[in-house]
């Protein structure tokens, strides 16, 4: 192998590997290859009570479902970093666990953006559209915060039962 192709080899490893930043041993990745998973779901399957996923920007094209299990979900970027539930189901699902999400757009479902039940729950810096039940549905939980959050074009804005305390700031609900 030539010098100047082991460099642009050795290059485009670097470039990579720090794509996807130094992941400690509480924090997860999801992106491109070189992340520790491709699919936001894979990550959470794998993750312990008390880890945070980092997901890049990009689509992806999958339901997510959180059972029992503390964890800080972070998108790159809210307007790049896309759940699409590609028609189907709930695109995030939360049951009996403390789970943050932030930055994301979350759409395309054919049930609710977001359902939580028996959670604490905060979404922070998201939007989540075109959803065909509720963008948000909470019940039997402890606390529900939204911050900075845009619910638009489903079939309900933000349904919550049951909750001891919720709180929203900045939030915009419309076309719902």
């Amino acid at each position: 192998m030539s010098k100047g192709l082991r460099g642009v080899t050795v290059l485009t490893l670097v470039i990579v590997v720090l794509s996807c930043g130094a992941a400690s041993a509480y924090t997860l990745t999801v992106g491109s290859p070189g992340c520790d998973y491709t699919e936001i779901q894979d990550a959470v399957d794998n993750a312990s009570a008390g880890y945070t996923i980092l997901v890049y920007n990009g689509i992806y094209a999958e339901n997510v479902w959180i059972n029992n299990k503390d964890l800080t979900i972070r998108g790159e970027d809210r307007g790049t970093t896309i759940i699409d539930g590609g028609g189907s189901g709930d695109c995030v699902y939360v049951s009996s666990a403390d789970v943050i999400i932030s930055g994301f757009t979350i759409n395309n479902a054919s049930g609710y953006g977001i359902r939580a039940s028996g959670s604490d729950f905060s979404l922070n810096n998201a939007t989540i559209r075109d959803c065909g039940k509720d963008a948000i549905h909470f019940s039997y939980g402890k606390s529900l915060t939204l911050r900075d959050g845009i619910l638009e074009n489903c079939g309900g804005g933000l349904i919550y039962d049951e909750y001891k305390t919720a709180a929203t700031g900045n939030a915009t609900i419309e076309r719902n």
